[in-house]
């Protein structure tokens, strides 16, 4: 298995909804933070040291990471926002 930036980042979003200590992030503060492309940095601001993200922003690593993946989101944002429970249920 090939193990990408995407992956190890679901990985991190993944062991933060384990730990159960994130409950009081809403859906609205997601698309806040989406339409303001600064989703990475939102969850660094939140989970603190229970994530690590330091290899996104490193751009000798991925090149340009953050960037890319924030654009990305907000597109995927632009498509699903407000139809989550259908899309993705959540």
């Amino acid at each position: 298995m090939k193990v990408t930036p995407l992956t190890l980042l679901m990985l991190e979003v993944n062991h933060l909804i384990d730990t159960g200590k994130y409950t009081d992030i809403s859906i609205a503060d997601v698309h806040s933070a989406i339409e303001q492309k600064r989703l990475l940095k939102f969850l660094k601001e939140k989970a603190g040291d229970d994530i690590d993200l330091s290899i996104y922003f490193k751009s000798d690593v991925y090149g340009d990471f953050e960037a890319y993946y924030e654009e990305k989101m907000n597109i995927i944002y632009g498509a699903c926002a407000g139809q989550e429970r259908r899309k993705w249920g959540v």
